[in-house]
């Protein structure tokens, strides 16, 4: 009775930890076969550290998930499905390198790679560093990473390790591992990627303020 209590409290515990738009991380997911399933946790509600390459929040663009992680002396990975066509992925380093509230952080690295058979992936980039305008509220250091995928339909998974060595179709070697007390937070999104039309509409709307401004400068000039 003792042992089924413990059980059922723990089983609480670890259902309270993860919920809509966030992940503890609290499972030995140090390879692809283990990866944990992060599928269940995205939401589409506001995060202020949600963001594009320009520092814009993208949170209400398509959903995401924060992820809570603590190394295991080995890098971590973490599964997620695509099953629309014409979306892309963002994966970004968040609080993590030399961050006050963070004081166990580390040099990070992501990667993501596609299933390409059953038991077969296949690397489609890595990142080690960025800006800190990358990533909106939550990228606070250059060794933060950031990286954004166009990504077809189908079977995903993102690593996070300590910067090392690069990583390849299987993962990162031992050698790129997070040690047990280094903490970090990765978030993950899925968005559409942005049509051509979108582009030529901001730039001609940007052409527009620009005129506009240039002629009201005129008529202040010349009265």
């Amino acid at each position: 009775m003792i042992k089924r209590t413990v059980l059922a409290l723990s089983l609480a515990a670890t259902a309270m930890s993860s919920y809509a738009g966030s992940y503890t991380d609290t499972t030995l997911n140090n390879s692809f076969a283990t990866a944990a399933n992060i599928n269940p946790y995205f939401t589409t509600a506001f995060s202020p550290d949600i963001g594009n390459t320009a520092g814009n929040n993208t949170s209400m663009d398509g959903p995401w998930v924060t992820i809570s992680g603590q190394g295991n002396d080995a890098s971590d990975y973490f599964s997620f499905d695509i099953s629309q066509e014409g979306q892309r992925v963002t994966l970004d380093i968040d609080y993590t390198m030399d961050h006050p509230n963070n004081p166990y952080g580390f040099d990070a690295e992501v990667a993501l790679w596609q299933q390409v058979d059953t038991d077969a992936y296949s690397l489609l980039d890595w990142n080690d560093d960025s800006s800190t305008s990358a990533g909106a509220g939550g990228s606070v250091h250059d060794f933060d990473s950031f990286q954004v995928l166009n990504a077809p339909a189908g079977h995903y998974i993102a690593g996070v390790s300590r910067f090392f060595n690069e990583p390849n179709d299987t993962g990162w070697s031992a050698e790129s591992f997070i040690a047990g007390d280094r903490q970090y937070t990765l978030q993950v999104q899925v968005s559409p990627v942005p049509e051509p039309e979108s582009y030529a509409m901001l730039l001609a709307g940007l052409g527009l303020i620009g005129a506009i401004s240039r002629i009201s400068r005129r008529r202040r000039i010349f009265g």
